[in-house]
């Protein structure tokens, strides 16, 4: 578990192995149940360009998302998305690669409204929603969620970070937390 709200910093790191041949996005990860849920604190997915997207969402007209510069189809690629402040941002192999800040995320926005509320009760999805033409092609390894932003040498700011590891083989996969 964590917060993933507008309030609070969090940062995923992962590596990725993957080529996307289609127009469609794959995903890779969200805390959403489908590809129109309204509202949610982070969709990372793999363009048809194969480039890494990373948006956080209000509502559908109240969102933000960068793209990476890097084609990640190559060979096995560390990426990091992180929300910090009222910011979002995306490390490829260490180096910053997108920025955005966006007043999605600022806290004097009402906290009712979708204009500020980027939280939802919804699972976390990984490589896909079900839906064939969304499902990720390629390999994930490594999936770390901290409570806290990275720094580009691969620390977090605090020496005990909240963290979700998740190891993905064949179709078995484990996930362990710890505070």
């Amino acid at each position: 578990a964590g917060e993933y709200d507008r309030d609070s910093d969090y940062s995923i790191s992962m590596f990725i192995s993957g080529s996307n041949t289609g127009t469609d996005n794959q995903l890779i990860l969200t805390k959403a149940t489908s590809s129109i849920t309204p509202q949610y604190p982070f969709r990372i997915e793999l363009s048809g360009s194969n480039q890494i997207e990373f948006s956080a969402q209000g509502s559908p007209t109240y969102r933000s998302m960068i793209t990476s510069s890097a084609d990640v189809s190559s060979s096995w690629t560390h990426i990091v998305c992180q929300k910090t402040g009222s910011s979002i941002q995306m490390y490829v192999d260490g180096a910053l690669h997108a920025s955005e800040t966006n007043e999605l995320f600022n806290n004097n926005n009402h906290p009712l409204s979708a204009s500020s509320r980027i939280d939802n009760l919804q699972n976390l999805s990984i490589g896909g929603y079900g839906v064939a033409n969304s499902n990720l092609q390629g390999q994930l390894d490594e999936i770390r969620i901290y409570n806290m932003p990275y720094r580009p040498n691969g620390d977090a700011v605090s020496p005990r970070p909240f963290a979700c590891v998740i190891r993905l083989s064949g179709s078995r996969h484990t996930v362990r937390c710890r505070r």
